[in-house]
């Protein structure tokens, strides 16, 4: 990076949602990006693609997505997952990875949906310190051990 210029950092938070997959409903996590509903976000460029399908996912569990987002390498992160339930189905991901100040995640795309292309989205660079307080909020918020 160029030392003469700043990093500007996203911001994230969760809030709790009621969530359907599968035709059961749960307590689901709503992903906020710069205070963003992050679900909106995609759903808008999804748009172009197929109007239908635009946005058809599940928010995912705050147990299932603190499990996947803690840690210092984490790898491919299914944000979202299909309403079918079925984990792997139709998930928009993620790759997210910590360097030694900054959260990135980054390569975002729907595991069957190859020619949909994210690649406005860019990356998005969090604040470790800031992350990781609102990871460790999920626990508090939803009550989960």
């Amino acid at each position: 990076m160029d030392e003469g210029k700043l990093m500007r950092y996203n911001t994230i938070r969760f809030e709790k949602t009621e969530a359907y997959a599968a035709g059961h409903s749960y307590v689901g996590a709503k992903i906020l990006i710069d205070d963003q509903n992050f679900l909106d976000v995609i759903t808008k460029i999804e748009l172009s693609y197929d109007k239908q399908a635009a946005g058809d996912y599940a928010y995912q569990s705050a147990e299932w997505l603190h499990q996947q987002l803690v840690g210092d390498k984490v790898g491919e992160v299914a944000l979202f997952t299909c309403t079918c339930g079925i984990d792997g189905c139709e998930s928009f991901c993620a790759e997210v990875y910590q360097e030694s100040n900054v959260v990135i995640w980054c390569n975002f795309h729907n595991i069957n949906r190859e020619h949909w292309d994210y690649s406005v989205l860019g990356e998005l660079h969090f604040e470790k310190q800031q992350y990781n307080i609102e990871i460790k909020k999920l626990k508090t918020l939803f009550q989960f051990e």
